[in-house]
């Protein structure tokens, strides 16, 4: 919805789903600060139409999302990379649509990085890791 300065927004709750698989309830403060329609030659791949800032009030390290999914309560999705902060306030910018607005719709051909999710593997030894990715399904 815009706001007095004319910015669609979204304040309100979300989800954000960590690499490891675990889900983060969060409070989300983004806004829509690119309109796709007025950059010559618009790319999701070279532009960043969302920014914004996710809080949470769990012990979970929101940096632990990189990229991370944001899902909001309507069922969007979006794609994100945390930019700044602490562990429970980090900054972000979105990867590809906004998951709010009339404007995320824009470009259906845009497809979403994959979200690597990681797994508990044998515990670590010598030269061995306890964590590794998932494999693709």
């Amino acid at each position: 919805m815009p706001w007095e300065d004319g910015k669609t927004r979204y304040v309100g709750k979300g989800m954000v789903t960590i690499a490891d698989g675990r889900e983060v309830p969060v409070v989300a403060a983004l806004v829509l600060k690119l309109d796709p329609e007025t950059v010559p030659d618009f790319t999701y791949d070279r532009h960043t139409t969302w920014v914004g800032s996710l809080h949470t009030d769990t012990d979970d390290d929101l940096w632990d999302a990189a990229p991370g999914l944001l899902t909001l309560p309507d069922g969007q999705t979006a794609t994100f990379m945390a930019t700044s902060g602490p562990p429970d306030l980090v900054g972000v910018s979105g990867i590809g649509p906004a998951p709010f607005g009339s404007l995320r719709e824009t470009d259906a051909q845009w497809q979403a990085p994959g979200v690597s999710l990681w797994r508990r593997l044998a515990p670590a030894g010598p030269g061995r890791s306890a964590a590794g990715p998932c494999p693709s399904p």
